[in-house]
């Protein structure tokens, strides 16, 4: 969610975006498979992903056990799948390094050395388990076609109900969506 580069907003700060850098938002969102965001957050644009994911992962419910959280390059650390496994889930992203080095597995822990094994062992499985982010992918698509920020809505709290409003909208929509498909049904 980007703001003008002249924009007085004191919380909004300039990230990394596709081609380029930029100033504004970020919104951090868990995603479940029926396509609801029980968790989210909003963010700088200048925030990384996983120190965020940390906090959402502590306030999110305890898993089913062996769930399975799908995530890209970027949510790939030790501690994120160790507080995965805490809630008994594991974490699957295509991994930054396959951490060959003695040193470096042990570091690593053994849960992400079980994402690892799955790499080594299962490559072709643990992409098309990946392709299943596509939902994700599809989800934001969907809040991005409504989350165009209004001029008022400048500084964190603002930005924060703005989303906050977008995400009703998107869980009315998407309720709506399925009374439909069962009335038809």
């Amino acid at each position: 969610m980007l703001v003008s580069p002249v924009s007085k907003d004191r919380n909004a700060r300039r990230g990394r975006v596709s081609g380029g850098f930029a100033k504004g938002y970020k919104l951090h969102a868990w995603a479940t498979e029926d396509g609801r965001i029980p968790l989210w957050s909003v963010t700088p644009l200048n925030t990384g992903e996983c120190p965020v994911a940390e906090q959402l992962c502590v306030r999110m419910p305890m898993l089913t056990d062996d769930a399975l959280v799908l995530a890209d390059t970027n949510y790939d650390s030790k501690d994120l799948h160790n507080l995965i496994a805490s809630r008994n889930g594991r974490l699957l992203t295509p991994l930054k390094g396959m951490g060959q080095h003695p040193k470096t597995l042990r570091q690593m822990g053994p849960v992400r050395r079980e994402a690892l094994a799955v790499w080594r062992e299962s490559e072709s499985l643990a992409k098309l388990l990946l392709r299943r982010r596509i939902a994700v992918e599809n989800i934001f698509s969907r809040i991005c076609e409504l989350s165009r920020l209004p001029a008022w809505a400048r500084g964190r709290q603002r930005v924060t109900r703005w989303v906050g409003g977008i995400l009703i909208l998107y869980h009315a929509r998407l309720q709506a969506g399925r009374a439909k498909k069962a009335e038809a049904a």
